[in-house]
């Protein structure tokens, strides 16, 4: 009894099949090309394979189909793996090919796309068994079927998200990616599981309805959904953690910039008594140039830079005037003056009279 696929003129014995479906990875998409790159792989294998079952073949964009019919005298497709494995550096070495194989179980009776659906799972596997060339179905089975995203993880990602740190936000998500799959291999289906996990955490770390609106329009999930293979899934996280955190930065520098004058002022505060404090020094402590620095202060608080430093020191001058014995020179040096002449002019500006003056008049 023969089984006829008439769309592609298949014919398969009784006894079954098996099919061998080899995936080759081409930059170069043009037509010619591709038709070319199978021509190439599928005299190859062809040669192989013939010695040892009635094999027919079906070509299909970047994959070629061979379907082998199984009999009495078969051999397993294992006890070929050396001569595969020379065809397939050959046509790397050769060809500059990259080719990968997946191979179904034998089916005595099942469809040919249910067979071919078998063979596609193990091509897919190939990102996650990263030596493997040649797939075979059955040994899916011995893959793992748990996947580890802890709220730890979860937690830090998206605290690098909502700081706007791409860098360790993607470091991150290859940690998971990797802790997953170290010690034993997982499901293809799985792994997928867990790369949404990894995007609903990302959608996750944030409210802000302008970044939602930026998602929604990537439309993300979707992309994930009709990705061809895990790599590229990676990729459509990758693009929204960038363009999540690129966004989360510059919120972060804009809201940095509006309080910037109060930010200054607290540094002063606290390091008025530093003799280098100057323009240049807030502008490295802010990271930003000393003149774009000076304008924003100069905007929100309508003083300059240098004008509030020397009132700081002033201020604190005017207390160890009236509360220590110390001499006007050491006093000078303590809030942040080189040059005592410099301190007593400046003091003499705001205040009318000299720091001796000040002292004897208010010492307590």
């Amino acid at each position: 009894i023969q089984y006829q696929c008439e769309k592609y003129d298949i014919y398969i014995n009784e006894e079954g099949f098996q099919i061998l479906l080899i995936e080759i990875s081409i930059d170069d998409e043009e037509q010619q090309q591709i038709m070319l790159s199978q021509f190439i792989v599928h005299n190859i294998f062809e040669e192989i394979l013939s010695n040892y079952f009635n094999c027919q073949v079906v070509e299909m964009e970047t994959r070629l189909a061979f379907i082998l019919s199984i009999d009495s005298t078969s051999i397993p497709i294992a006890e070929l793996e050396n001569q595969l494995s020379t065809a397939l550096n050959m046509v790397n070495d050769k060809y500059d090919l990259d080719c990968v194989i997946g191979v179904s179980k034998e089916h005595p009776f099942v469809s040919i796309a249910d067979a071919y659906r078998e063979s596609l799972e193990a091509i897919g596997h190939a990102s996650i068994l990263e030596n493997s060339r040649i797939i075979y179905t059955q040994d899916l089975e011995k893959l793992g079927s748990q996947y580890e995203f802890s709220a730890e993880f979860e937690f830090r990602l998206i605290h690098y998200i909502k700081i706007g740190d791409s860098l360790q936000a993607l470091s991150v998500i290859e940690e998971v990616i990797d802790k997953n799959l170290k010690n034993q291999s997982i499901k293809l289906g799985y792994l997928q599981c867990l790369l949404f996990d990894l995007m609903g955490a990302v959608i996750k770390s944030t409210s802000d309805e302008a970044v939602s609106e930026m998602i929604n329009e990537q439309d993300p999930i979707r992309h994930m959904l009709v990705a061809d293979d895990i790599e590229e899934m990676k990729m459509i996280i990758v693009d929204i953690v960038e363009i999540v955190c690129s966004y989360n930065a510059n919120h972060l520098h804009q809201n940095k910039k509006s309080h910037i004058g109060e930010e200054i002022s607290a540094y002063i505060e606290e390091n008025y008594s530093d003799a280098d404090l100057n323009v240049s020094k807030l502008g490295e402590v802010f990271n930003m140039t000393p003149t774009y620095l000076s304008k924003l202060y100069k905007k929100e608080t309508g003083d300059s830079i240098l004008h509030a430093i020397n009132l700081a020191r002033i201020e604190a001058s005017k207390k160890l005037l009236t509360e220590s014995n110390l001499s006007v020179n050491e006093i000078s040096e303590k809030v942040g003056y080189l040059y005592c002449n410099a301190f007593i002019r400046f003091f003499k500006k705001q205040t009318g009279i000299t720091p001796g003056q000040y002292k004897s008049t208010n010492k307590i």
